[in-house]
């Protein structure tokens, strides 16, 4: 692989589990590196779940391995501001010098039936990133 093709910064961030001044577990999620990565998009998904509209949008990131740096599946990976979920790691042989991060990013659409504005009943549809109500 030409090292050309690792042109895209993103952000590896780890889950941190704190407790907050009420006693409640609360996760956060913190910065743990920023690689250079090639990006592979692949396929996406639509379908109702629970009654609502959600949509899948599958991504591989290819970045250089480094020796001191540990991925795992609970880790998440920023990339043009939206949140993938880490949901594989490829490593080819003993020591390889490129990883392959498959992840994932889920979004679903807030639909109201009858919502009153103006006077008028209308639909309204919203699309929301189900990470950003996680992040909160």
């Amino acid at each position: 692989m030409a090292i050309g093709r690792l042109n895209q910064q993103v952000t590896v961030k780890n889950k941190s589990k704190q407790t907050n001044i009420y006693g409640e577990q609360t996760f956060t999620w913190l910065d743990y590196t920023t690689p250079w990565a090639e990006i592979k998009y692949g396929k996406g998904n639509e379908g109702f779940d629970a009654d609502q509209l959600t949509a899948t949008n599958e991504i591989e990131f290819k970045i250089r391995k480094h020796p001191s740096k540990q991925y795992n599946e609970e880790m998440c990976i920023y990339y043009q501001g939206l949140r993938y979920d880490i949901t594989h790691i490829k490593q080819e042989g003993l020591r390889p010098p490129y990883l392959t991060l498959s992840a994932t990013r889920n979004t679903m659409a807030i639909i109201s039936i009858w919502l009153l504005t103006g006077g008028v009943f209308g639909d309204n549809y919203q699309w929301v990133d189900t990470a950003t109500w996680q992040d909160i």
